[in-house]
């Protein structure tokens, strides 16, 4: 009955198998060992034979910004990383515009820049000012409002 039941959870899985229990059961799968069934893919890394169309390979990532889906055919990117690659949102923008004295803020849950530390964005939001500029023009105006513009 339980070499029944192994062979029935391997083959559910893609694994077509026998299984005898004389003296003992020792199943090492992998690649190497074990064949997943025509349609299915063999995920070296959670030892689970993928549906072909659902598998997901994570080729070319540093499996330390990923996680496996229970599934073991699919995964998820570590929280605040994005993109198909599990990229920080600097890496994921690295070619795209921001203005001087902005960065990409890797918290972000948007992927958004931020101006660097001495500097506030602008009235409209499009430019990061100086805070020692700011301070300088604020303290020559009598109304704080014409300033920041």
């Amino acid at each position: 009955k339980a070499a029944n039941a192994v062979a029935s959870a391997l083959n559910a899985v893609g694994m077509p198998s026998r299984v005898s229990l004389l003296g003992g059961l020792e199943v090492k799968p992998s690649h190497e060992t074990l064949r997943c069934d025509t349609g299915y893919q063999m995920n070296p890394e959670t030892q689970t034979c993928c549906l072909q169309e659902f598998f997901n390979d994570p080729l070319n990532i540093d499996p330390a910004v990923y996680t496996w889906q229970d599934n073991g055919c699919k995964f998820d990117c570590l929280p605040t990383l994005i993109g198909a690659k599990c990229l920080t949102c600097t890496q994921h923008k690295q070619n795209t515009f921001k203005p001087e004295n902005a960065i990409w803020d890797d918290s972000s849950p948007n992927c958004t820049w931020k101006c660097r530390t001495g500097y506030v964005k602008s009235a409209l939001g499009y430019e990061c000012r100086s805070i020692k500029d700011l301070a300088r023009v604020c303290s020559q105006k009598t109304r704080c409002a014409t300033c920041v513009s």
